[in-house]
C-alpha cells in the first residue's frame, strides 16, 4: 500500500513566529519524509518543518519496508498579517531596580489566556515572562500571541546604581554614576560622606563622580548616595570607593 497520511490543502501563519509550522497528520505507519518548495528546494525531512516564507510546500511520504513505495502532497501556505495585541502597555510590567538583580516581570493577567512568548530589545522570544540581571537604561519588552497572530512592545527605563567604583583611570569603572535615567535629565543625585557631610552634587547627564573633593581624592571607604528622580521615585543606600 501506498503511504497513507493527512495534510491540510492550506494553512495561514504568523511566518516571523516561532510555531509556523506544518507537518503530516495521522500516519498509518512510519515513513520518511522529504519537504520541498515551489522551487524544488529542500526543506527538511521530518514530520513536522518551520516556515518563514509564503509558498508551496510538497511532503513527499515513503514506506520503510523496502519496497520505496510513495505518495506526495502539498500545502499552501499564506502569510496572516500581524495584528496589535489591545491592552499591552506599562501597568503589564513589574520592574525590580536598583538592585544587584535587576529584573523585569512580564504579567498577562489582565489579557486573554492564550499562548504568549516575550523578548527583551533584540534577544530572541521565549516562553518565560522573566527577565534578569538588566543592565540600566532603556529596554524595549515585546510580547506576541502566537495563537492569534497578535504582538505589543512597550519601552522601560531600568534604574541602575553601582555599589562600587575604583578611580584609578584604568578605563574600567573609573567614576560613579546611575545609569538608566537619561530620559529624566531634571533628576538629582547627592554624594554624602559617613558623617553626612554633601560631597557632591552630580548631573544625570554627566560623567559620574571621580573621587574627588574640592580637587583632593578622597580616602576608600563607604559614600552614600540620594537619587531622586523625576518621576518621584527616590532611592538611597551606599556604595564603596576603592582605590587600588
Amino acid at each position: 500500500p501506498v503511504p497513507a497520511f493527512d495534510l491540510p490543502s492550506s494553512a495561514t501563519l504568523c511566518l516571523s513566529f516561532s510555531n509556523a509550522t506544518i507537518g503530516v497528520e495521522n500516519p498509518s505507519d512510519n515513513y520518511t519524509y522529504l519537504w520541498t518548495n515551489s522551487n524544488g528546494d529542500n526543506y527538511g525531512t521530518t514530520q513536522q518543518i518551520n516556515v518563514d516564507t509564503e509558498d508551496t510546500y510538497t511532503v513527499t511520504a515513503t514506506d520503510t519496508n523496502g519496497n520505496n513505495c510513495q505518495k506526495s502532497k502539498s500545502i499552501q501556505v499564506i502569510a496572516a498579517p500581524i495584528q496589535p495585541l489591545p491592552n499591552f502597555g506599562l501597568n503589564n510590567i513589574e520592574i525590580v531596580d536598583s538592585s544587584a538583580n535587576n529584573s523585569i516581570t512580564v504579567n498577562t493577567n489582565n489579557l486573554p489566556a492564550s499562548n504568549y512568548e516575550f523578548a527583551l530589545d533584540s534577544g530572541n522570544f521565549q516562553t518565560e515572562n522573566i527577565f534578569q540581571n538588566v543592565s540600566g537604561g532603556l529596554h524595549t519588552v515585546k510580547i506576541r500571541d502566537v495563537a492569534n497572530c497578535l504582538e505589543a512592545s512597550v519601552e522601560v527605563n531600568i534604574i541602575s546604581i553601582p555599589n562600587f567604583f575604583t578611580p584609578n583611570n584604568d578605563g574600567s569603572n573609573d567614576t560613579w554614576q546611575v545609569t538608566g535615567i537619561e530620559n529624566q535629565p531634571n533628576s538629582k543625585i547627592y554624594v554624602f560622606d559617613r558623617f553626612g557631610k554633601l560631597i557632591a552634587i552630580l548631573n544625570p547627564l554627566g560623567n559620574g563622580w571621580n573621587g574627588l573633593y574640592k580637587g583632593n581624592p578622597l580616602p576608600s571607604t563607604d559614600y552614600w548616595y540620594r537619587v531622586e528622580l523625576e518621576d518621584g521615585r527616590l532611592f538611597q543606600g551606599h556604595f564603596s570607593l576603592i582605590r587600588k
